[in-house]
């Protein structure tokens, strides 16, 4: 018990520095309605990310675009997509038709880190895309965000898929797939409403809370609303509600249950509390709580815990940095010990516990820092070689005929490692600098200009971070698609670039 606070100090720690790691969800925002002018132009649209899982997720994203003026015309594309634990945006791209209103929806699916068996999906619906001609009649601009769901793993959001020429065709999503999921949301909700109120007949019929609550009454506390989490089957139940005084502080009463059964309740409270089973009438609690407080301690926790075959009583004293506690164990209803525990405060305790905590802290910080230069710092495939030859001069056109060749050759990976990396020096080109880019200030780059292409960088800088960053390997027919199109790019940028030379 003397070295219990040393511990607790030592858990927080850990838990406040990996917490990052071990909960969270994949957040999507996206502003409603895009507005485009130009249907021979590609239109970008931007998702805001918050990604809390606190570590990069590889999933699928699914782009639904269904056009308003044409109901048989229905496209859905899916792209594989690292999402990184730092990325705050990430953007696809349509070709609308002239005049055309298009509905937007969003999935992204990813597979748990530590659960196999679990996967998420995460839908943002309704984001609509108007030509300026429709301006005037268009409602005003709205933030959607997206909602997370857990569901088994393998069973996906469209309605169904087939395997043809060994890569995966998906079939549309309909309306009806909506539907059919909120309804299941519908379900579900009801079914947690009845959970609950079984649960709260379960606390409310039980030996225990029938007493504390009639004794917190008798103290002159009111009772505020008893409040149920389910555990749906992953987690016990959980009660809990807040007793409120005029001048103490608020107790809370709160357990865990277990079918039909509680299997204990905890009451706590920042300061005093009355106290069960006549402890406050007890000669030896009455000598030390007299003892502290003409030593100038004061109460700032008390806490009670209840099982079904013992309690335990504590009080905590402070003065300054200095703590002692008054431990009551009950057994059967009566008082067995009340005893005295003060914290050792020697250094040969503190010190040990301050490395730990540090050597903690430096690990994760480094850990972090490491990771972020390996996958985003480092911008491609055989860094210091290609970094040379950049400053030498290689050109993108130079860099794409390498990819095609080791594409020949069977590299696949290092094929799109090699595209990506004549994107990002087309960029650099572009903005009339010769220098190394990594993805994310590409892609800046491009947006600060208004680039109408940033939305095509951006597809194929996904998927070579999918293939360089996730160890993904590719298909034949990706590297083709991404070339292809990597190539149209850089054409189009030399292109341009003569053009302005003529002109001078």
């Amino acid at each position: 018990m003397k070295r219990l606070p040393g511990y607790v100090i030592f858990f927080v720690a850990v838990v406040f520095f990996f917490q990052p790691v071990l909960a969270g969800e994949i957040i999507f925002t996206a502003e409603s309605p895009v507005i485009y002018s130009s249907p021979d132009e590609e239109i970008s649209i931007g998702l805001g990310v918050e990604n809390t899982l606190g570590e990069d997720i590889y999933g699928s994203f699914t782009w639904t675009v269904r056009d308003l003026n044409d109901a048989d015309n229905t496209r859905s594309s899916t792209d594989a997509r690292v999402i990184f634990a730092d990325i705050e945006r990430t953007s696809f791209a349509i070709q609308p038709a002239d005049g055309h209103e298009y509905l937007v929806d969003i999935a992204f699916d990813y597979a748990d880190s530590v659960n196999a068996d679990d996967a998420y999906h995460v839908s943002l619906t309704g984001i609509r895309v108007i030509p300026d001609s429709s301006v005037d009649t268009a409602p005003a601009t709205s933030v959607l965000e997206s909602v997370q769901i857990r569901m088994d793993k393998g069973a996906p959001q469209q309605s169904g898929s087939e395997r043809a020429g060994g890569k995966q065709v998906l079939i549309k999503k309909t309306d009806e797939n909506m539907e059919s999921l909120s309804k299941i949301l519908e379900n579900e909700t009801n079914n947690i409403i009845v959970e609950k109120n079984r649960l709260k007949g379960v606390v409310n019929s039980s030996a225990i809370y029938p007493v504390i609550d009639q004794f917190l009454n008798e103290s002159g506390y009111n009772s505020g609303v008893l409040s149920i989490s389910p555990g749906l089957g992953a987690y016990n139940d959980e009660f809990e509600q807040v007793y409120s005084g005029e001048n103490e502080s608020d107790i809370r009463v709160s357990g865990e249950i277990s079918g039909d059964e509680i299997l204990f309740t905890g009451i706590a409270s920042e300061g005093r509390m009355p106290l069960l089973y006549g402890v406050e009438e007890n000669a030896t609690y009455i000598s030390f709580d007299s003892e502290f407080s003409d030593d100038g301690y004061s109460v700032t926790r008390s806490v009670t815990n209840i099982t079904v075959n013992a309690s335990q009583i504590g009080i905590t004293y402070t003065k300054g940095i200095f703590e002692k506690d008054i431990a009551v164990m009950v057994s059967d209803g009566a008082i067995i010990s009340v005893e005295v525990h003060e914290p050792d405060y020697g250094i040969h305790f503190i010190v040990p516990v301050i490395v730990i905590i540090l050597t903690v802290v430096c690990a994760f910080v480094f850990y972090r820092v490491y990771l972020r230069h390996l996958r985003r710092t480092k911008p491609g495939p055989d860094d210091g070689d290609i970094l040379t030859r950049v400053e030498a001069g290689i050109s993108p056109s130079d860099l794409l005929a390498e990819g095609y060749d080791r594409y020949l050759c069977g590299d696949l990976k290092d094929a799109v490692g090699r595209v990506g990396w004549a994107l990002r020096l087309n960029v650099s080109v572009t903005s009339g600098e010769n220098v190394s880019l990594t993805n994310s200030e590409a892609l800046s780059q491009l947006e600060k200009a208004g680039d109408p292409y940033a939305g095509t960088y951006s597809d194929v800088f996904s998927v070579c971070d999918s293939v360089v960053y996730a160890n993904r390997e590719p298909e034949m027919s990706e590297f083709v698609r991404i070339y292809e199109t990597a190539k149209r790019l850089v054409d189009k940028t030399v292109r341009s670039v003569n053009e302005e030379i003529q002109e001078e």
